[in-house]
Formats: C-alpha cells, structure tokens, sequence
C-alpha cells in the first residue's frame, strides 16, 4: 500500500540509489588510497574527517540559509549536481582536487539528504509516516549491502571509473 501513495516510489528509487552510490564510495575510497594513491590510515582518516566537518558545516548554518530561499526540490537537485561534480574529481588523483572533491560532496550531501528527508517526510498522510520512513530504511539499508559488496567488485574490475559510475547515479 505505501508504494500506491503517489510519489513514493520515486522517492524510493532516489534513497536506494544515493545509498547505493554513497556504498560505492565507501567501498572503493579506502581501496584507491592505499593503493593507487599511497595514502596511510591517517591519511585516508583525516580525508574523512575533513568530509565529517565540512558537513556538520553544511547541514547547520548553510543548510539552515539556504533552506529558507530555496524549495527541498531545488535543494536535491542541486545537491545532486554537487555530487556529480564531486565524484567526477574523484577520479583526477591530484591531492587538491580530492579534497576539492570532498568539498563539492560534502556541500552536495548536505544540502541533497536533508531537504530529501523532508521532502519523504510529507509524502502520504501522517498515519502512513512509520511504515514509509521505515520502508525508506529498508531501501537505504538494501543499497548500502548491495553497493558495498557492487562497489568492491567494480573497483577491482575498472579501478577509479567505479567513482565515475557513482557520478551518474546522482545525476540520474
């Protein structure tokens, strides 16, 4: 029944694949910078940590701003763009244009899962919220399985093009 609910399996299909790209990421990073890139754990560590900052960052103050100009749509789809955009950096190697990579994914979640989540958050009547946020979960949770898994054999399979794939993801 929550899939009858008009624009659900939109949203649905939208969670899935930015799980499942984000999988994809999470999957192949630690891979390409040990190995491709040289990078150690603290390395690789503080890469994610800057990524973790930057996003606190987005999803307060900036998030809070821009919320208050532009539609959650709006804010999707140019998280979206962000992250293409960032993915795409990705696949460069050079040190400054990861973490300008990171930078432009970061931004990109940020302003994308936030204004995503609300946009779920009003799909349906109030009495049907448990069962879509929980099946969302599910989405979330089937991608992020599968993407680790999809991203891992890709990786090994075309190396830093798996960033690329995860670019067209987003912007699909």
């Amino acid at each position: 029944s929550v899939l009858k609910i008009e624009g659900v399996p939109v949203l649905f299909a939208i969670y899935f694949l930015t799980f499942l790209a984000f999988s994809l990421f999470y999957a192949s990073l630690p891979v390409y910078a040990s190995t491709q890139l040289g990078w150690s754990a603290v390395n690789l560590g503080a890469f994610l940590a800057y990524f973790s900052l930057l996003m606190v960052v987005v999803q307060g103050p900036i998030l809070s701003r821009l919320s208050k100009r532009f539609q959650s749509i709006q804010l999707v789809i140019g998280g979206a763009c962000s992250l293409t955009i960032g993915f795409l950096l990705l696949v460069q190697g050079n040190l400054l244009l990861m973490y300008l990579a990171v930078t432009f994914m970061a931004f990109g979640n940020g302003i994308m899962w936030a204004s995503f989540l609300s946009m779920l958050s009003k799909a349906g009547r109030s009495s049907q919220q448990g069962a879509i946020q929980g099946y969302g979960s599910s989405m979330g949770s089937m991608a992020n399985m599968l993407g680790l898994v999809i991203g891992g054999i890709l990786f090994q399979s075309i190396g830093i093009l798996t960033f690329g794939l995860a670019a067209i993801i987003f912007l699909i």
